[in-house]
């Protein structure tokens, strides 16, 4: 996708990217595991989301990245939706630096996640 954020919205000569054959695959397939992922953070709502943040353990980093896949939904209606070119290419610039940025935030909280944990089972003498 980022070959195409960088052409279309940018206006940049890219000579990377996937063939015209392979476009429409690959954003269809974009979208679909978008939806998969909220449907996914509606089910981590219900036990995960909720629990961590009623014992307020590790709730910062999953705050930001509830947040940052709320936008990263929002961001992708509003490439559809929005009629403003300058609108667009501001949804279009967030969503792109918010999904290269979206898996360094999940190692950021499984990391501290997993530290939490330890350190819970420490505590609880077990090991």
């Amino acid at each position: 996708m980022l070959p195409w954020v960088m052409e279309f919205k940018l206006q940049w000569d890219v000579d990377f990217g996937l063939s015209g054959e392979l476009r429409l695959p690959a954003v269809v397939m974009h979208v679909l595991l978008g939806w998969l992922l909220l449907m996914l953070l509606g089910a981590l709502w219900h036990s995960h989301i909720r629990a961590g943040w009623r014992k307020k353990l590790n709730y910062r980093s999953g705050l930001v990245m509830s947040l940052s896949l709320i936008t990263l939904a929002l961001t992708g209606v509003g490439l559809y939706y929005l009629s403003s070119e300058s609108a667009q290419l501001f949804a279009s610039l967030l969503h792109t630096l918010l999904g290269m940025l979206l898996f360094s935030g999940f190692a950021w909280h499984y990391y501290h996640g997993r530290k939490i944990r330890q350190q819970s089972l420490w505590r609880q003498g077990i090991r």
